[in-house]
């Protein structure tokens, strides 16, 4: 499989790659994003927090480019039921900002 950089979003630091399965005779689009600053950022107003109750319109995640378009593409993004599921996934917990259960 041969693997190729095409384009690079400075702004989101995302990668995109077109890979040649030669094997499968197959070609596959691939995205990566360099989410380690969020992560941090995230994890310190997580650990900021300052036990503020609930109330309409809290921030609860930051969520990276990469993810937001996949959550629109799957349908996600868009029912609050499934959002809140996925915010609630302990696997995903490094993009909260603040602790609870949605």
């Amino acid at each position: 499989m041969s693997r190729l950089q095409y384009a690079t979003d400075e702004l989101t630091g995302t990668k995109h790659f077109v890979e040649v399965d030669e094997s499968e005779d197959a070609i596959h689009w691939t995205s990566e994003q360099d989410v380690s600053g969020l992560v941090a950022w995230n994890r310190a107003q997580y650990n900021e927090h300052n036990g503020e109750r609930w109330r309409e319109l809290n921030k609860v995640a930051s969520l990276p480019a990469i993810f937001v378009v996949k959550l629109m593409a799957d349908g996600t993004l868009y029912d609050s039921k499934r959002l809140r599921r996925f915010l609630n996934d302990h696997g995903f917990r490094d993009l909260r900002t603040r602790p609870g259960h949605l």
